[in-house]
């Protein structure tokens, strides 16, 4: 995994789940799928997407773009008053020289 993706994703699911008032457990579940990880990482508190002038989300996007190529995934969804952020990657590692 590229350093500095995971660590954005926990401290958004710590600043805007318990730090903002929502009660309830943080969740961080890795699975392997057939060729791909998937990370799902699960905070009270829905989300109201991307806020204007954010990096935090756009700078993980952007990693995953370079180090991948495309063959990464992350979704952001909402429900139930939880936000559940998912991470697909390769299990293969990214080429040496592509992360930045």
């Amino acid at each position: 995994m590229p350093p500095l993706v995971l660590l954005p994703l926990a401290e958004n699911a710590v600043k805007h789940g318990p730090a903002a008032g929502h009660r309830g457990p943080i969740h961080l579940t890795v699975r392997a799928h057939g060729d791909t990880l998937v990370f799902t990482l699960e905070n009270p508190g829905a989300s109201r997407g991307p806020r204007e002038g954010s990096s935090g989300l756009p700078t993980v996007e952007r990693r995953l773009a370079l180090a991948y190529a495309g063959n990464a995934h992350l979704t952001l969804s909402s429900e139930n008053a939880r936000t559940r952020v998912t991470l697909t990657l390769p299990r293969a590692s990214p080429p040496m020289g592509r992360v930045t």
